[in-house]
């Protein structure tokens, strides 16, 4: 028995010395599993704030680069880019105040980790970590040092809201500059604060570190602190390579995007495959809309067959060539060009499977330099016509001079009745003779004259015109107010206004309409023509309205009529130089122009001219002085022979006896060598002997050696000189007079007349 409770016992006591071996051996396990369990969920936790950390260092970079980009390139929505980001740190801030209370609410502080970019796995984790290390010292710094970021990042809030209330109040340079250095230093704190957080986070780190791995073998920690720093060295080189892949890629899609040029990849069939946004819009796509799949020799090609030629070379070629202009057309069917450059993508054994290419719309290229061609044609023929104009000036001349001279003769004779076919010829040579002045007009030959003229007269004598111009579908209407004061413009250019505005009206109104000119006093002095002069003295603008009731112009069309070339006409019916022509014409007689019109009720065109009254009247009038006539000796410098007779004849009825010299030189040696005798030099197309710079420079000449001889001037030098002048601008003095385009016998006789009246 006793040898049987001994064993009994025995097996007893092993059996509690292997129970408590066992269960010390399992309470040591579970201990040591439990210590290295909250070793590695202390270790997870702070990796967790690390990388929160992380994200809230982020987040006050990218607000601060928001702020910095609203405020100096004034960039809009950065300043709502900056709120966003902060609030990623608000949400930090939300969790760590919950968490100090005494009786925090976990759901707020999930809530506010989240808000911080925190993984969801990691919230719980990151809570329970606050609550049971707090009172740590290395946890406890890390927290004060958290507490002082958020104290920095309410401040860097109040100061993104002063630099928002500057911009907005349109503050300057000057404004921002202090708070752009207060922001730098905030910035700078900030970083500082963010690594003490980080250096304190990896003493505790440190300190986990020891008491977890105390407890194990120094080959098992060894093990495992070689395995985790493999591990983090391959997790952070593969983090590394994807984060730079990914940066790669998206600089590429950057530029992919926002190319001016359409980019395409097709297969070798046409069908699209990808394409960026200025594709979509050159095609009149959406930049959201999607085109994948689109067949391009069907939907975009007008012709596909040109597709087909194209990729035949593509493949020989290996490339796509921009040399050749195709045909495209828009989601909407319009036509344009298109230039391809690209090449052809092949697989990995090296066959054709796509096609990669660059496109550009040249269309409005195309139109430009067509344009160009255009305004080189009307340069020319303006050129053309310029020249058969002065040349048939001289045969119109002659035939006027003339038939006025005839008829002083005949009634001198007595011989009444064949006056009147004199004055029949005369007539007939003077309606040629308007003729011409259109083509010099066209031409653009002949500067304005700005006189008084009275609109209402213009307008009434043009009525015939506008009336056989226009379709009788067309009713014309003038209303002419009599109080209008007369304005300073020239003539032949308010008909050629009208011309123009009457042109326009008539294809605005296809189905008929009507056309109303109005002329009237004008209250309003545009900004355009400078200062508005003192009241007082009546209107100081008359309006030429020309009103029509034709289809109207929408407001973008309208901000565009006087621009040169712009026309909505199709192509072929309209050169777009209708309105610019117009408006040139009243800003060179010291108006403006504007137009108002509505789609769907039609247009009104309003011509602002000067008053009359504004200038001196001296301005306005030429010199048409009588003076007394006697015997006195004048030098002619001739030209055609028809036209030099007419002068000498003219000239020899006003007692004057005509002495000719061949050019310049025989001009200068006529004068100085008998400067008493010369009372007058008469110059017809005086380019023909020189510039206008030698003609002024012999005046000089004898004016300095004191001889003093009046000119007279028939046409040339564009009239008046160089720069457009008018009259005899230009010339100094009152012994010059000129004459433009035709003239009469009457008209140079009283030329002389005044010429040599004038005090020498």
């Amino acid at each position: 028995m006793p040898d049987s409770r001994r064993r009994q016992g025995s097996f007893t006591d092993v059996d509690r010395a292997v129970t408590l071996i066992v269960a010390v051996s399992l309470l040591g396990f579970g201990l040591l599993v439990g210590v290295v369990h909250q070793g590695f969920e202390a270790l997870s936790s702070v990796r967790a704030y690390v990388a929160g950390e992380g994200y809230w260092s982020n987040a006050q970079r990218d607000a601060v680069y928001h702020l910095m980009r609203g405020a100096l390139l004034e960039e809009e929505g950065r300043f709502d880019q900056f709120v966003d980001e902060l609030d990623v740190i608000m949400g930090d801030r939300q969790g760590r105040l919950e968490l100090e209370t005494d009786d925090p609410d976990m759901a707020r502080v999930r809530d506010g980790f989240l808000r911080g970019g925190n993984h969801p796995e990691d919230v719980d984790r990151m809570a329970t970590f606050f609550q049971r290390y707090r009172n740590l010292s290395h946890v406890d710094q890390a927290i004060q040092v958290w507490a002082e970021g958020d104290e920095a990042i309410d401040e860097l809030l109040a100061l993104g809201r002063r630099i928002q209330a500057v911009q907005a109040a349109g503050g300057g340079p000057e404004e921002l500059e202090p708070l752009l250095m207060e922001l730098d230093t905030l910035n700078t704190e900030l970083a500082v604060l963010a690594h003490a957080f980080s250096a304190e986070l990896g003493e505790g780190a440190r300190w986990a570190q020891r008491t977890s791995f105390m407890l194990l073998v120094a080959a098992a920690v060894l093990l495992a602190l070689l395995t985790a720093g493999t591990a983090w060295l391959l997790v952070r080189r593969v983090m590394r390579s994807q984060a730079a892949l990914e940066a790669s890629e998206a600089r590429y899609r950057d530029l992919f995007e926002r190319s001016p040029f359409g980019i395409f990849r097709s297969s070798l069939d046409g069908r699209l495959l990808e394409a960026n946004p200025a594709f979509k819009e050159m095609l009149g796509y959406g930049p959201e809309e999607e085109v994948v799949g689109l067949d391009l020799a069907e939907e975009v090609y007008a012709d596909p067959a040109q597709r087909e030629g194209m990729v035949d070379r593509r493949l020989r070629d290996g490339k796509v060539s921009g040399t050749r202009e195709l045909r495209w057309r828009r989601r909407d069917g319009e036509p344009f060009l298109a230039v391809l450059n690209g090449r052809v993508l092949r697989d990995g054994g090296g066959e054709p499977e796509g096609f990669e290419v660059f496109v550009e719309d040249v269309t409005k290229r195309r139109e430009l330099e067509e344009q160009l061609r255009e305004s080189q044609k009307m340069e020319a023929l303006g050129q053309l016509t310029s020249g058969i104009a002065h040349d048939f000036n001289n045969l119109l001349t002659v035939i006027v001079s003339s038939s006025s001279l005839l008829r002083y003769e005949l009634e001198e004779l007595g011989l009444d009745p064949e006056c009147e076919q004199v004055d029949e010829i005369r007539d007939a040579a003077s309606q040629g003779a308007e003729l011409v002045q259109k083509l010099l007009a066209f031409s653009r030959s002949v500067p304005l004259e700005l006189t008084s003229v009275e609109l209402q007269t213009l307008v009434q004598d043009g009525e015939r015109m506008l009336r056989r111009l226009l379709p009788s579908a067309i009713q014309v209407e003038l209303r002419l107010d009599p109080e209008a004061p007369p304005v300073r413009a020239d003539a032949g250019a308010v008909q050629q206004i009208l011309l123009n505005l009457a042109t326009n009206a008539r294809d605005a109104m296809t189905g008929g309409g009507r056309l109303e000119i109005v002329v009237e006093p004008w209250p309003e002095w545009p900004a355009e023509l400078g200062p508005a002069p003192a009241p007082g003295n009546g209107p100081h603008l008359v309006a030429l309205r020309v009103v029509d009731t034709g289809q109207g112009m929408p407001p973008e069309v309208v901000d565009r009529v006087f621009e040169p070339f712009f026309t909505t006409k199709p192509l072929g019916e309209g050169t777009g130089l209708g309105l610019p022509m117009v408006y040139g014409l009243a800003r060179q007689q010291g108006g403006t122009a504007e137009v108002v019109s509505t789609p769907g009720q039609g247009t009104e065109v309003r011509i602002l001219l000067r008053a009359a009254g504004l200038f001196p009247e001296a301005e306005m009038e030429d010199r048409r002085e009588d003076g007394e006539e006697g015997p006195v000796a004048v030098l002619l410098a001739p030209t055609a022979v028809t036209i030099q007779e007419t002068l000498k004849r003219v000239l020899e009825r006003e007692g004057l006896q005509v002495q000719e010299a061949a050019d310049l030189s025989s001009l200068r040696r006529w004068v100085t060598s008998m400067p008493e005798r010369v009372s007058l030099v008469v110059l017809h197309a005086p380019e023909r002997w020189g510039t206008r710079g030698r003609v002024a420079a012999l005046r000089e000449e004898w004016e300095e050696a004191g001889i003093h001889v009046p000119f007279l001037i028939l046409g040339g030098y564009s009239v008046a000189g160089e720069a457009g002048a008018s009259g005899s601008e230009g010339w100094s003095g009152n012994d010059v007079a000129v004459l433009h385009g035709l003239w009469t016998p009457e008209e140079l006789q009283q030329r002389i007349r005044s010429l040599l009246a004038e005090p020498g």
